[in-house]
């Protein structure tokens, strides 16, 4: 089975789209921060949040059990497709309905093999794969750059490394973020 979590009107066929909100019609109307899902555990091959994780998880516990419950459904080699918003664009600050920042740092903690390297480095970061018993590691992660800075570089008025040097000075120079997770459950990590 493959979900897509938070579809609102962004339905895709082959997908049991799920959302709270009855008026986009979603296949199942669930409260995605009522546990536990009514999914079985280990049994979902895929899963698609796009921008629906930035609404959810506003305090560590709800964020934890949020992230304990993806995991339990999810079948060994789930690839969890998210999409967030960029904390550091207006598209992120303009919805008092986001309570939840992301960055490739967050995916990270949730992925044993990283958290195991930190302690041999003797990291600081915390250790939530570890901690709470879940592993999440990042495939691949992409930066949506915001207009008019995504037609700038297309037509090489800047230079990728100019723009990263902008975006770390300034706002909305990107304005989303795309990773892709797998779960690991098939092997000690």
């Amino acid at each position: 089975m493959q979900l897509n979590l938070g579809c609102g009107f962004d339905r895709h066929e082959g997908y049991l789209n799920v959302d709270s909100w009855s008026e986009c019609s979603p296949d199942l109307q669930l409260d995605l921060e009522t546990y536990p899902w009514p999914f079985e555990s280990s049994s979902i091959t895929r899963i698609l949040a796009r921008h629906i994780l930035e609404h959810l998880g506003a305090d560590l516990s709800g964020f934890r059990a949020l992230w304990k419950e993806l995991y339990r459904i999810a079948a060994p080699g789930c690839v969890l497709e998210i999409h967030v918003p960029y904390y550091k664009s207006a598209n992120y600050w303009s919805d008092p309905t986001h309570v939840r920042v992301y960055t490739p740092l967050t995916f990270e903690m949730l992925s044993k093999k990283r958290n195991r390297r930190w302690i041999q480095e003797s990291n600081g970061n915390t250790k939530l794969g570890l901690m709470w018993d879940i592993d999440f590691e990042t495939l691949s992660s992409d930066v949506i750059w915001d207009s008019p800075w995504d037609q700038r570089l297309e037509v090489k008025d800047v230079s990728l490394e100019q723009l990263l040097e902008v975006e770390r000075h300034s706002w909305n120079v990107v304005k989303e973020l795309r990773f892709n997770l797998v779960a690991r459950k098939d092997e000690l990590r």
